[in-house]
């Protein structure tokens, strides 16, 4: 852009590119310019333009170009904070230009002058674990638990967090002996146990069975029954003292009997059905809903007979209302002897005002099968399941046996 400059009633077109000298004449008189080296000045509040912005020096200007913040202060290349130019790095006071200071919050951090959200907690900024929050923790305790930026884990119920992750304790998941929390096979002699327990060092003298118990050397090297701890060689035939080829006698306890040198169920002991829970199918053998508003009513009949005496033991639950998978937690039968439970069945109903509508029957059959029958009695809860075929129709049923 050119700039027009009245002398003397003259005028000369000033545009940009190198001064030249000039020269003019007579003395400046009030309210006019004169030129000297191809600097303009000016009296009498008399402006002059500087690359657009207008600068006023006590009512003379040089036209030098000077520092100019973007808000027009001059000279700060921080951030204003209370009128003060400041460095503008601080995440309490962010900012560049010469502009008001911003301050970071939320975790955001000031970078190149501008407040900016931290990265996602992950793998690349996180030794620890990523909690549910998003931030960044140890990962060493049971409710934020984990390593290497990974979201966090919350241990179970008696898990401990150990280097970032959650495990059982030793005694809870060792079929051997533990020593601290690392698992043995409990059959060496310096480290016998069984069933998650303490390991024990058997000693001179002392040998550890395969069944992780100490006995005297010389007992189970001579007996043909089962070892006391004293070294008493028994015949291991009896309930307290069961075993062979020199072995640790075992114990049996109530409802267990001694039989071939294995600890086996009393067909004569007495036991407890409890009725758990369950598991139907929403719809009846037609793909209808069982009832006409709602889900089905569960409930389930139980028929346990005495193969020796010929006696039945029936029960009746209570019914569940509009629950496809009920619990029931509650007792159905006792005083049922063991040899009952070779052979039973239950029948699942969906309860009605009218007539209660069939489910399927589940069968529970061991016949032939000792082991699994054996199973039944170990205080655990099994499922038996029943379909109808050809349909969607099923039903699982949930129950233990506790001696009586």
């Amino acid at each position: 852009m050119k700039r027009i400059i009245l002398i003397l009633g003259l005028s000369f077109a000033v545009g940009c590119g190198p001064r030249v000298p000039t020269k003019s004449s007579g003395p400046a008189t009030d309210g006019s310019s004169s030129s000297n080296n191809g600097t303009s000045g000016s009296n009498n509040q008399t402006t002059s333009t500087n690359n657009g912005t207008t600068l006023t020096n006590g009512g003379t200007t040089n036209g030098t170009t000077g520092t100019i913040g973007t808000n027009g202060t001059t000279g700060c290349e921080g951030c204003l904070q209370g009128g003060n130019c400041v460095e503008g790095t601080s995440n309490s006071a962010c900012g560049l230009d010469g502009n008001a200071c911003d301050v970071c919050t939320d975790g955001a951090q000031c970078f190149d002058g501008e407040c900016v959200a931290p990265p996602a907690c992950g793998p690349s900024n996180c030794d620890g674990c990523c909690d549910g929050a998003g931030n960044c923790v140890q990962g060493n305790t049971e409710a934020d638990c984990g390593t290497d930026g990974r979201v966090c884990a919350t241990c179970g119920m008696n898990e401990t967090c150990t280097a970032g992750v959650c495990t059982m304790p030793c005694a809870a998941t060792c079929a051997g002996c533990c020593v601290g929390e690392t698992c043995m096979g409990g059959t060496e002699d310096s480290a016998c146990g069984t069933g998650g327990q303490m390991c024990a060092d058997c000693g001179a003298g002392y040998r550890c069975t395969l069944q992780g118990t100490c006995v005297s050397a010389d007992c189970a090297s001579t007996c043909n029954g089962c070892c006391l701890t004293d070294g008493t060689c028994k015949t291991g035939s009896a309930s307290n003292a069961c075993g062979a080829g020199g072995d640790a006698c075992v114990d049996c306890g109530s409802h267990r009997t001694c039989q071939n040198a294995g600890c086996v169920v009393d067909q004569a002991s007495t036991w407890e059905l409890i009725l758990v829970s369950g598991q139907v199918s929403l719809e009846n053998p037609m793909g209808q809903s069982w009832d006409f508003i709602g889900l089905p009513d569960p409930l389930v009949d139980f028929d346990v007979a005495d193969p020796t005496t010929g006696v039945h033991y029936r029960a009746t639950s209570s019914f569940v209302q509009d629950d496809d998978t009920p619990a029931w937690n509650e007792s159905e039968l006792t005083g049922v002897p063991a040899r009952a439970f070779q052979t039973w069945s239950m029948h699942v109903w969906d309860s009605d005002y009218d007539a209660n509508d069939s489910i399927c029957e589940p069968i529970v059959d061991y016949t032939g099968d000792q082991a699994g029958f054996e199973s039944l009695f170990d205080g655990q809860e099994h499922t038996a399941s029943c379909s109808v075929p050809n349909t969607n129709v099923f039903a699982n049923i949930t129950f233990k046996l506790l001696p009586d």
